[in-house]
């Protein structure tokens, strides 16, 4: 009994302390910080325009200093008035340097799932998947996604609504409510560009894990929780070695199964000789 015990306390203590080695290395690339900075300012950005033009807004329909929570006619107005003086996340930050980005992540993850398998990438193509016009498309497709059909957009033009509404009620002038949201934002776009720096690195680097795994006939795989865990992860993790086809208990694929998350999935045999046979150039 004392020693399952100390098995359950030592296996406990690994879990907690896991962490995703490949996504923790990716993080501390000269791109990862480019992307994230891109992103930050971005955000900034978005903020900085609609607390300027506020300044001199003088549509009452939209914004007056009442002490009073915003009517649903003002909200609405107010939705259409930010959404016409914000600019989209996609016209301040530049579409090649993200896509550049990800193209990187996804070499450098097919790298290293090789040097799992123990073949030094110098002697064969890793480049195989992202130079195969499906992966560029999904790559593309991936970037169009994150710059034009995210929630990037519609969560800065939450969060600035909710400071001007807290303006409001607290009979702000114009001025006020534009330096609140700029103070607001000075301290949310880092934190924000955190998170979706983090996620779509993971993100990627799951797809390429899966393209890799697919195309050298992998049958199986797992997903490994690693950094705080959570339920979801935690379920999928409980689903043990499934088709390299099947989703997990989230509905996803592959990594990740929500914002911030961590884990990696890995994938359980390989035939090894076949994938040498596979990878052989004859020299």
């Amino acid at each position: 009994m004392i020693a399952e015990a100390i098995r359950a306390i030592d296996d406990f203590i690994a879990k907690q302390t896991d962490t995703n080695p490949h996504l923790e290395a990716l993080k501390r690339t000269p791109g990862y910080d480019k992307f994230r900075q891109s992103f930050a300012t971005g955000i900034k950005g978005q903020a900085s325009k609609v607390a300027d033009d506020f300044r001199t807004l003088s549509d009452p329909r939209v914004y007056d200093q009442s002490y009073d929570p915003l009517t649903d006619t003002q909200k609405t107005h107010l939705n259409n008035w930010v959404g016409r003086h914000m600019p989209p996340i996609h016209q301040l930050v530049p579409r090649y340097p993200v896509f550049n980005y990800f193209r990187q992540v996804f070499n450098a993850t097919v790298k290293n799932r090789y040097g799992k398998w123990g073949f030094k990438t110098k002697a064969v193509d890793y480049n195989f998947e992202v130079s195969n016009p499906h992966y560029t498309a999904q790559l593309n497709s991936h970037t169009d996604y994150l710059l034009h059909k995210s929630t990037i957009d519609d969560t800065t033009k939450a969060r600035i609504i909710n400071v001007i509404d807290e303006g409001k009620q607290a009979g702000m002038t114009n001025d006020e409510v534009a330096d609140s949201i700029n103070d607001e934002f000075d301290q949310i776009s880092g934190t924000r560009a955190d998170m979706i720096a983090r996620t779509e690195t993971a993100n990627v680097a799951g797809q390429a894990d899966m393209a890799a795994a697919t195309e050298n006939g992998v049958q199986t795989k797992h997903w490994v929780v690693a950094g705080p865990g959570c339920p979801i992860c935690d379920d999928n993790e409980a689903d043990g070695s499934i088709d390299i086809n099947d989703s997990f208990s989230s509905g996803d694929d592959t990594v990740p199964a929500h914002p911030n998350c961590e884990c990696y999935v890995d994938f359980d045999e390989i035939d090894l000789d076949a994938l040498a046979d596979s990878l052989w150039d004859g020299s």
